[in-house]
């Protein structure tokens, strides 16, 4: 599994005296989350979310990552690619908008195609995020489009 960052925007900040410490924790938290999802270090990965954590479906912090536990047995070697597309920052509120590539197969074989499944998907989300005891939470995730293919054989 590996996992690619890419910033092809902007850094936006409302405060430029933040420009510094706010680059520094940005690349710092990013760097963290992608090591901890590259390795389905879900312990790890949840540190860097908020306890008051809600998505934009009403889903909280603990039913989100029972969801991405199952789903990590559901699909092996996984490639992740996350292109930024823009970071904002007000003070202890940010949010960081990004496009999410991901390919992978089915866990599971099937005798019959003599192989397992790919899967593929693409997801446009905002996260946003909080400075919690001097560090960044993401409080609640946006998923604006979310496009999923699961082939089997040649198809």
């Amino acid at each position: 599994m590996s996992f690619n960052i890419f910033i092809t925007s902007t850094l936006s900040l409302s405060n430029s005296k933040y420009l510094g410490s706010i680059s520094f924790d940005f690349k710092f938290f990013l760097e963290y989350s992608n090591k901890y999802s590259e390795k389905n270090n879900f312990e790890k990965l949840k540190t860097l979310y908020s306890d008051s954590y809600v998505n934009n479906d009403g889903l909280d912090k603990k039913t989100v990552f029972k969801m991405m536990e199952e789903a990590s047995l559901a699909y092996k070697n996984v490639d992740y690619t996350t292109e930024i597309k823009e970071i904002k920052a007000n003070g202890n509120y940010a949010t960081v908008e990004a496009i999410e590539l991901a390919e992978g197969e089915t866990a599971k074989e099937y005798p019959n195609l003599q192989g397992t499944g790919s899967v593929s998907s693409k997801v446009v989300y905002t996260d946003y995020l909080k400075k919690e005891a001097g560090k960044w939470k993401i409080i609640s995730t946006d998923i604006r489009e979310e496009d999923v293919a699961l082939k089997y054989g040649r198809a």
